[in-house]
């Protein structure tokens, strides 16, 4: 069939149509060929090295990663997450990164996320990042003495006040304290704080002990689960300082139904078989704050102390599970703590 003369005509109206478009889009390409490349925008780099095997632990690491995640999303940054299997490794890791490090137009972060990486920082001191626009950060340190941002979470005033909080029994709990191990400054003040208060009241300091003598103590989980089998009819209290070992702890509760064994929590440790009370550090909110100020351009701090009278620590007491007269007992114990914080702290390393 031959087409119309009119269809005929729309056929070429729309020939016509495409061909000046096609020229046009080739016009357009040339004209933009011959301005200047614009430069991409360049995301603020943010690199953090994690201590080994750290993340999955369900409390203090992840806590950093979320404050991460948040100054990522809230600041549109790059997130390099490092998780090394051992210290050897992170040295690898560390070296490698700074081999490859030069400051140019990204503003990079480096991030050490464990008081362990203060032997690092020191080793590397002169490599690390230290520009207008490049920067170091290490935490849980209050050194000053080195060319990074550093800041403290200082356990003392917290973990003081849970060691009272264990008046809210009628009679003496039987009770041992379990730190992942005994060189870290931070468990050894959080034990040395809740014995502390814990001794106020009971007159007399729990036992403890340490599951090893470096970082492994923090991933040995069917160790403490070894160890927590042997404390039936001996303990009836713990306050483990362990990281994820904590779960060989649970492990053990949730297949030992009529164990009487409570728990006294650290950071996300809030299980039905825990004390109305446990203790955190806000670190996340901590991170946030830092990764944000230094894509803001802002100063990053050095030596700062978030503890008790900060707000960035605390106990969180769950008064719903308690008796009117255990609520009674409750409001004193911040008071003392912020006193017996503050007397600390003046003399803390």
């Amino acid at each position: 069939m031959i087409p119309s003369q009119n269809a005929r005509s729309d056929l070429r109206t729309f020939w016509q149509a495409i061909l000046i478009f096609l020229m046009l889009s080739i016009v357009v390409g040339c004209s933009d060929d011959d301005e200047a490349p614009v430069t991409a925008v360049l995301r603020p780099q943010v690199t953090v090295l994690f201590s080994p095997n750290a993340l999955g632990d369900n409390g203090y690491n992840d806590r950093i990663y979320t404050g991460l995640v948040r100054a990522r999303v809230s600041r549109d940054l790059n997130l390099e997450i490092l998780v090394p299997n051992s210290n050897a490794e992170a040295d690898s890791m560390l070296v490698e990164w700074l081999d490859a490090y030069t400051a140019g137009t990204t503003p990079r972060l480096l991030v050490f996320a464990s008081d362990e990486y203060e032997a690092l920082a020191r080793r590397y001191a002169a490599r690390l990042p230290q520009t207008a626009k490049d920067r170091t950060l290490l935490f849980e340190s209050t050194a000053t003495d080195l060319p990074v941002a550093t800041f403290a979470m200082p356990a003392y005033g917290a973990c003081y006040r849970a060691g009272l909080l264990t008046a809210i029994w009628d009679e003496q709990p039987r009770c041992i304290i379990v730190s992942a191990n005994d060189y870290s400054l931070f468990l050894r003040e959080a034990r040395q704080a809740f014995a502390d208060g814990f001794e106020k009241v009971w007159g007399l300091r729990p036992d403890s002990c340490a599951l090893a003598d470096d970082f492994s103590g923090y991933y040995m989980a069917d160790s403490l689960q070894r160890m927590a089998e042997g404390w039936n009819g001996r303990y009836n209290l713990v306050f483990p300082i362990v990281g994820g070992s904590v779960s060989g702890l649970s492990n053990y509760l949730l297949t030992n139904f009529t164990i009487d064994l409570k728990v006294v929590g650290m950071d996300n440790y809030e299980t039905y078989y825990s004390t109305p009370f446990y203790v955190v550090k806000h670190i996340d909110d901590v991170v946030r704050q830092c990764v944000e100020q230094w894509a803001d351009g802002a100063e990053l701090p050095r030596g700062a102390r978030y503890g008790l009278a900060s707000g960035r620590t605390e106990v969180v007491v769950e008064e719903l599970w308690l008796t009117d007269e255990q609520r009674a007992l409750v409001g004193p114990t911040l008071t003392e703590a912020l006193q017996k914080e503050s007397e600390y702290e003046q003399t803390a390393p």
